[in-house]
């Protein structure tokens, strides 16, 4: 099982053995991270692969907000801004599989 994964943009790093089963989502533009359970991490990706998911405008011009994250490390931030084409390029890696080993 692969701990990082990354397409433009965007890194998914699962947490290190013996911490809690969490991923890290991180915009590598340094816009900022969120961490998500395993649990709501799984939702997501079934969410994004249906189609389901459409993310909030951001205030930057080409930026989105994804309201994902669960859980909080020293601050509180439950929302990952990012770029249009990062969120396009994660959607097809996502549905490509390429996310499911983190």
């Amino acid at each position: 099982m692969s701990c990082v994964q990354h397409v433009e943009g965007l890194e998914a790093v699962r947490a290190e053995p013996g911490r809690a089963a969490s991923v890290r989502l991180r915009d590598t533009a340094g816009r900022g991270s969120v961490w998500v359970s395993r649990g709501r991490w799984t939702a997501f990706l079934a969410a994004v692969r249906a189609g389901e998911l459409a993310p909030e405008r951001g205030t930057i011009p080409g930026s989105v907000r994804l309201p994902l994250g669960d859980l909080f490390s020293g601050y509180v931030v439950s929302v990952l801004t990012t770029s249009e084409q990062s969120w396009e390029a994660f959607q097809h890696a996502v549905i490509n599989g390429d996310f499911d080993d983190i």
